[in-house]
Protein backbone atom coordinates (compact mmCIF):
# COMPACT_ATOMS: atom_id res chain seq x y z
CA UNK A 1 0.00 0.00 0.00
CA UNK A 2 1.44 3.25 -0.99
CA UNK A 3 0.10 6.78 0.47
CA UNK A 4 -0.35 10.11 -1.76
CA UNK A 5 -0.64 13.60 -0.21
CA UNK A 6 -1.51 16.41 -2.50
CA UNK A 7 -0.81 20.02 -2.17
CA UNK A 8 -3.47 21.99 -4.07
CA UNK A 9 -4.14 26.02 -4.57
CA UNK A 10 -6.73 27.45 -6.34
CA UNK A 11 -7.71 30.78 -8.08
CA UNK A 12 -11.29 30.54 -7.62
CA UNK A 13 -12.77 29.79 -4.15
CA UNK A 14 -15.66 27.66 -5.98
CA UNK A 15 -13.31 25.14 -7.31
CA UNK A 16 -11.41 24.73 -4.33
CA UNK A 17 -14.75 23.97 -2.26
CA UNK A 18 -15.89 21.44 -5.39
CA UNK A 19 -12.73 19.55 -5.32
CA UNK A 20 -12.92 18.98 -2.19
CA UNK A 21 -16.58 17.69 -1.88
CA UNK A 22 -14.99 15.13 -4.63
CA UNK A 23 -11.58 14.24 -4.30
CA UNK A 24 -9.49 12.01 -6.77
CA UNK A 25 -13.23 11.46 -8.61
CA UNK A 26 -11.75 10.58 -11.78
CA UNK A 27 -9.21 8.00 -10.38
CA UNK A 28 -9.87 4.76 -12.03
CA UNK A 29 -9.17 2.15 -9.95
CA UNK A 30 -10.53 4.50 -6.85
CA UNK A 31 -7.89 5.01 -4.44
CA UNK A 32 -8.88 2.89 -0.83
CA UNK A 33 -9.00 6.03 1.08
CA UNK A 34 -9.02 9.98 0.52
CA UNK A 35 -9.29 12.22 3.32
CA UNK A 36 -9.46 16.19 1.57
CA UNK A 37 -8.21 18.78 4.37
CA UNK A 38 -7.90 23.00 4.41
CA UNK A 39 -4.18 23.99 4.56
CA UNK A 40 -3.56 26.84 6.81
CA UNK A 41 -2.76 30.46 5.45
CA UNK A 42 0.15 32.01 4.69
CA UNK A 43 3.35 31.76 2.42
CA UNK A 44 5.60 30.85 4.97
CA UNK A 45 5.47 26.76 5.01
CA UNK A 46 9.11 26.13 4.29
CA UNK A 47 12.16 26.87 6.67
CA UNK A 48 13.48 28.86 7.75
CA UNK A 49 10.60 30.50 9.80
CA UNK A 50 9.89 33.57 11.18
CA UNK A 51 9.24 33.88 15.30
CA UNK A 52 6.03 34.24 16.61
CA UNK A 53 4.74 34.39 20.52
CA UNK A 54 2.57 31.32 21.76
CA UNK A 55 -0.46 33.32 22.83
CA UNK A 56 -3.81 32.27 21.68
CA UNK A 57 -3.88 35.24 20.05
CA UNK A 58 -1.21 34.78 17.43
CA UNK A 59 -3.22 31.70 15.89
CA UNK A 60 -5.14 34.80 14.11
CA UNK A 61 -2.23 36.17 12.46
CA UNK A 62 0.35 33.23 11.52
CA UNK A 63 1.03 32.91 8.01
CA UNK A 64 3.48 30.08 8.29
CA UNK A 65 0.23 27.31 7.48
CA UNK A 66 -0.81 27.29 11.41
CA UNK A 67 -2.97 29.73 11.42
CA UNK A 68 -7.17 30.20 10.59
CA UNK A 69 -7.47 27.78 7.50
CA UNK A 70 -7.50 28.84 3.57
CA UNK A 71 -9.85 27.57 1.70
CA UNK A 72 -8.36 27.73 -1.84
CA UNK A 73 -5.68 25.74 -0.60
CA UNK A 74 -6.22 22.12 0.03
CA UNK A 75 -4.54 18.50 0.98
CA UNK A 76 -5.71 15.46 -0.62
CA UNK A 77 -4.62 12.46 1.03
CA UNK A 78 -5.16 9.05 -0.54
CA UNK A 79 -4.10 6.10 0.42
CA UNK A 80 -3.42 3.08 -2.80
CA UNK A 81 -3.54 -0.71 -2.90
CA UNK A 82 -1.17 -1.15 -5.65
CA UNK A 83 0.66 1.92 -7.71
CA UNK A 84 -0.13 5.78 -6.95
CA UNK A 85 -1.36 7.69 -9.51
CA UNK A 86 -1.00 11.20 -10.23
CA UNK A 87 -4.73 12.00 -11.10
CA UNK A 88 -5.54 14.89 -13.34
CA UNK A 89 -8.03 16.91 -11.67
CA UNK A 90 -10.89 18.84 -13.39
CA UNK A 91 -10.34 21.68 -11.94
CA UNK A 92 -8.33 24.80 -12.46
CA UNK A 93 -4.99 25.36 -10.16
CA UNK A 94 -2.00 27.55 -9.61
CA UNK A 95 -0.07 25.45 -7.93
CA UNK A 96 -0.13 21.37 -7.13
CA UNK A 97 2.45 19.15 -4.93
CA UNK A 98 2.34 15.58 -5.41
CA UNK A 99 3.92 13.51 -2.58
CA UNK A 100 4.17 9.75 -2.40
CA UNK A 101 4.97 7.57 0.44
CA UNK A 102 5.24 4.35 1.71
CA UNK A 103 3.47 4.15 5.01
CA UNK A 104 6.60 2.56 7.93
CA UNK A 105 4.27 3.27 10.65
CA UNK A 106 0.61 3.48 11.69
CA UNK A 107 -1.71 3.69 14.45
CA UNK A 108 -5.32 5.48 15.45
CA UNK A 109 -7.56 5.47 13.25
CA UNK A 110 -9.73 8.23 10.95
CA UNK A 111 -13.27 8.26 10.41
CA UNK A 112 -13.43 4.82 12.36
CA UNK A 113 -11.22 2.80 10.60
CA UNK A 114 -7.54 2.75 9.85
CA UNK A 115 -7.23 3.67 6.05
CA UNK A 116 -3.71 2.43 5.48
CA UNK A 117 -1.49 -0.55 6.74
CA UNK A 118 1.49 -0.58 7.33
CA UNK A 119 4.72 -2.30 5.42
CA UNK A 120 5.60 -5.45 7.04
CA UNK A 121 8.98 -4.57 7.60
CA UNK A 122 10.26 -1.47 9.04
CA UNK A 123 13.43 0.51 6.62
CA UNK A 124 15.34 2.30 8.15
CA UNK A 125 14.59 5.90 9.66
CA UNK A 126 17.65 7.83 7.78
CA UNK A 127 15.92 8.64 5.18
CA UNK A 128 13.62 11.46 4.09
CA UNK A 129 9.67 11.21 4.58
CA UNK A 130 6.45 12.77 6.41
CA UNK A 131 4.62 12.77 9.72
CA UNK A 132 0.82 12.86 9.55
CA UNK A 133 -1.21 13.72 12.43
CA UNK A 134 -5.23 13.02 12.62
CA UNK A 135 -7.82 14.39 15.52
CA UNK A 136 -11.12 14.75 15.57
CA UNK A 137 -13.78 16.21 17.69
CA UNK A 138 -11.72 18.28 19.84
CA UNK A 139 -12.75 18.70 23.78
CA UNK A 140 -10.39 21.48 24.31
CA UNK A 141 -10.11 23.53 21.98
CA UNK A 142 -8.56 26.44 23.53
CA UNK A 143 -5.67 24.49 25.63
CA UNK A 144 -5.18 22.65 22.17
CA UNK A 145 -4.18 25.60 20.23
CA UNK A 146 -1.90 27.10 22.93
CA UNK A 147 -0.09 23.96 23.38
CA UNK A 148 0.30 23.97 19.28
CA UNK A 149 1.94 27.06 18.98
CA UNK A 150 4.28 26.40 21.33
CA UNK A 151 5.28 23.01 19.57
CA UNK A 152 5.53 24.52 16.53
CA UNK A 153 7.53 27.31 17.39
CA UNK A 154 9.91 24.19 18.91
CA UNK A 155 9.77 22.65 15.19
CA UNK A 156 10.27 25.54 13.21
CA UNK A 157 13.91 25.45 15.38
CA UNK A 158 14.70 21.97 14.38
CA UNK A 159 17.27 21.58 11.37
CA UNK A 160 15.73 18.07 10.05
CA UNK A 161 12.28 19.87 9.21
CA UNK A 162 12.20 21.57 5.57
CA UNK A 163 8.05 21.85 5.33
CA UNK A 164 5.38 22.14 7.98
CA UNK A 165 1.52 23.08 8.33
CA UNK A 166 -2.04 22.28 10.26
CA UNK A 167 -4.52 21.14 8.15
CA UNK A 168 -8.24 21.28 8.74
CA UNK A 169 -12.28 20.43 8.12
CA UNK A 170 -14.18 22.34 10.07
CA UNK A 171 -17.41 21.55 11.57
CA UNK A 172 -19.21 21.27 14.68
CA UNK A 173 -17.32 20.66 18.23
CA UNK A 174 -17.85 17.00 17.29
CA UNK A 175 -17.23 17.10 13.74
CA UNK A 176 -13.76 19.55 13.60
CA UNK A 177 -10.63 17.95 12.18
CA UNK A 178 -6.97 19.20 13.13
CA UNK A 179 -4.35 17.32 11.10
CA UNK A 180 -0.47 18.01 11.35
CA UNK A 181 1.56 17.23 7.79
CA UNK A 182 5.25 17.69 8.46
CA UNK A 183 8.40 16.57 5.79
CA UNK A 184 11.99 15.99 7.27
CA UNK A 185 15.07 15.46 5.31
CA UNK A 186 15.83 12.21 8.44
CA UNK A 187 13.00 10.47 9.73
CA UNK A 188 15.29 9.75 12.57
CA UNK A 189 15.19 13.25 13.55
CA UNK A 190 11.32 13.56 13.32
CA UNK A 191 11.35 10.69 16.15
CA UNK A 192 14.02 12.68 17.73
CA UNK A 193 11.51 16.01 17.78
CA UNK A 194 8.68 14.15 18.62
CA UNK A 195 10.09 12.15 22.15
CA UNK A 196 12.81 13.97 23.30
CA UNK A 197 13.95 16.86 21.91
CA UNK A 198 10.43 18.87 22.19
CA UNK A 199 9.14 18.81 25.80
CA UNK A 200 5.85 20.30 24.94
CA UNK A 201 5.33 18.01 22.27
CA UNK A 202 5.95 15.15 24.20
CA UNK A 203 3.19 16.40 26.83
CA UNK A 204 1.03 16.82 23.91
CA UNK A 205 1.57 13.02 22.87
CA UNK A 206 0.17 12.15 26.40
CA UNK A 207 -2.61 14.21 26.69
CA UNK A 208 -3.85 13.26 23.46
CA UNK A 209 -3.75 9.37 24.29
CA UNK A 210 -5.76 10.36 27.59
CA UNK A 211 -8.56 11.88 25.56
CA UNK A 212 -7.70 15.30 25.87
CA UNK A 213 -7.24 16.63 22.20
CA UNK A 214 -9.49 14.56 20.46
CA UNK A 215 -12.30 11.72 20.30
CA UNK A 216 -10.17 9.96 17.49
CA UNK A 217 -6.58 9.98 16.84
CA UNK A 218 -4.15 8.81 13.85
CA UNK A 219 -0.92 8.74 13.32
CA UNK A 220 1.42 7.91 10.46
CA UNK A 221 5.31 8.22 9.68
CA UNK A 222 5.84 7.48 5.84
CA UNK A 223 9.28 7.49 4.01
CA UNK A 224 9.44 9.49 1.06
CA UNK A 225 9.22 7.18 -2.75
CA UNK A 226 8.50 10.60 -4.90
CA UNK A 227 8.07 14.42 -4.76
CA UNK A 228 6.85 16.66 -7.53
CA UNK A 229 5.77 19.91 -8.22
CA UNK A 230 5.64 22.52 -5.14
CA UNK A 231 4.07 24.36 -2.55
CA UNK A 232 3.73 27.72 -1.70
CA UNK A 233 6.76 27.93 -4.09
CA UNK A 234 8.94 25.09 -3.06
CA UNK A 235 9.30 21.01 -3.12
CA UNK A 236 9.22 20.58 0.06
CA UNK A 237 12.37 17.34 -0.84
CA UNK A 238 14.20 19.27 -3.46
CA UNK A 239 17.24 18.19 -1.96
CA UNK A 240 15.98 14.85 -0.47
CA UNK A 241 14.09 13.33 -3.73
CA UNK A 242 17.25 13.12 -5.83
CA UNK A 243 18.86 10.74 -3.30
CA UNK A 244 15.38 8.59 -3.02
CA UNK A 245 15.68 8.16 -6.80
Amino acid sequence: MLVTIDFLAFRHLRDALRASRSPLHDAAPPPAFVKSLFVGSGPSLHAPWPRHRTSLATTLVRRDGWGPPDLRRLALLAAWHENAPKVPLRFPMVERWHGVFDPVHIDGTIDGRQPVTARAQTPSTAQPGAILTYARGNRHPVRFLRHTNQVVEHLHRHDGVSMAAGLTRPGGPSTVVFSTLSCWTDLGQALEFAYRACAPHAEAIQLARAGHYGSELFFARLALVSSEGTVAGRDPFDTAVRAVA
